[in-house]
């Protein structure tokens, strides 16, 4: 049986070439996703870059000052 849920991209997400996002995945505004990256379906990622399989989030700059 196959379903199919519709996913959410919000406003100024980036989904970089290559990478897959399956369908119920929730994706906040201001996403980064590296390229290559798979999101599962019911993933929610946070505003942020995410990378890697299944995508992670990135630390910032910001965090290593």
């Amino acid at each position: 049986l196959l379903t199919v849920k519709r996913s959410k991209i919000g406003t100024g997400t980036v989904i970089n070439c290559g990478s897959m996002l399956m369908g119920g995945a929730n994706l906040e505004a201001g996403v980064n996703v590296h390229p290559q990256s798979l999101i599962f379906k019911a993933m929610h990622l946070s505003r942020g870059t995410h990378a890697g399989n299944p995508a992670t989030p990135l630390p910032s700059c910001a965090e290593h000052d």
